[in-house]
């Protein structure tokens, strides 16, 4: 290796370094995993704290979203301005779902009933199999390989790119994400809430999240409700599937399921889907082949339907059908 090649390659790692620098949040190796062991799996209808579970609410009226602002659960959201759509959509993305454990109905026996009820899927994930880019892909309907990818992982901006919200927008209607960084890069054409209690436990949090959906969807402001469940991932990392906490938090994720299931309302569309799998010891990487599993049941979905050839890519042309919009893309769900 000559001098000058040593010199060249060490700018451009110096350049790499200050890229990565500029997006990950000095905190960014510690993931909660930690708190996750702590924590054990609660049910959907644990609301923790700040998850809305009905009383006198509180907050600001008429409160409108502004980029990268997570809003309180207690937001009072401006009211309607055209009729909702004839079918609404509910979406629950359960983090980490293995495809072999959404199959295994020891383990998610309302998920079981749901795919003979409608509609499922193996899905392949994304190449990078991370959330960040599989959510991504999930609702634009595209997925594009690029380190930047695996960068925003860790810390996604508010990107403003092109999805199956933007088109939700654009037909008059609102969606509401519950969670916090995967649905930043959709910028202002959504809008977010998340239980903001206990500020110091974040697994709470997540598990708060499920009860503040279905309490927002009760009330028919949107169009589409999406909430993200995370804890499942950060158990399956643990000790993988063999850990002492795998079943019993796929099993908790299962009632999840069970509440959405029993809160839609019979003319609208429930998808549950994974991000991504993760292999037997917990683990999702670049490369990997960890696919996950899509189920969906409402109008329009005949039971016991099986998908073929199906990727994560192809959830926006399943929502967008729901909706009654037609679908950007060609797509396997429809």
């Amino acid at each position: 290796m000559t001098n000058s090649w040593r010199h060249q390659a060490g700018a451009a790692g110096l350049l790499l370094a200050a890229a990565f620098a500029s997006v990950l949040p000095a905190d960014w190796l510690r993931v909660p995993v930690a708190r996750a062991r702590a924590a054990g799996p609660a049910s959907a209808g644990q609301t923790g704290g700040g998850a809305e579970g009905g009383g006198t609410e509180r907050g600001t009226a008429g409160a409108v979203p502004t980029p990268n602002t997570v809003l309180p659960p207690n937001t009072v959201l401006p009211p309607n301005t055209v009729a909702p759509p004839a079918h609404r959509v509910l979406v629950l993305i359960v983090d980490g779902l293995r495809y072999e454990t959404a199959m295994d109905a020891s383990v998610m026996p309302t998920l079981a009933a749901l795919r003979a009820a409608g509609g499922s899927a193996r899905l392949e994930t994304v190449f990078e199999g991370f959330s960040v880019p599989a959510v991504q892909a999930a609702f634009t309907g595209r997925s594009s390989t690029q380190l930047v990818n695996l960068i925003r992982n860790f810390r996604a901006r508010d990107l403003a790119i092109e999805s199956a919200f933007t088109t939700v927008r654009q037909a008059g209607w609102r969606t509401l994400a519950v969670g916090e960084h995967v649905f930043k890069q959709f910028g202002t054409d959504l809008e977010r809430i998340a239980p903001t209690e206990p500020a110091t436990d974040y697994v709470l949090r997540d598990q708060a999240r499920p009860a503040l959906a279905l309490a927002r969807y009760a009330r028919d402001d949107h169009a589409v409700v999406v909430c993200h469940y995370e804890s499942t991932d950060w158990v399956a990392h643990e000790g993988g599937i063999t850990g002492p906490r795998y079943r019993p938090a796929f099993a908790a994720a299962d009632s999840v399921v069970a509440a959405f299931a029993a809160a839609r309302r019979p003319n609208d569309v429930l998808i549950v889907f994974g991000d991504h799998g993760h292999d037997a010891h917990g683990e999702h990487k670049t490369g990997m082949a960890i696919p996950t599993a899509v189920v969906a049941i409402g109008p329009g979905i005949t039971p016991g339907t099986e998908w073929h050839n199906a990727s994560v890519r192809d959830i926006r042309g399943l929502m967008e059908s729901a909706l009654g919009l037609p679908p950007k893309e060609h797509n396997p769900l429809v």
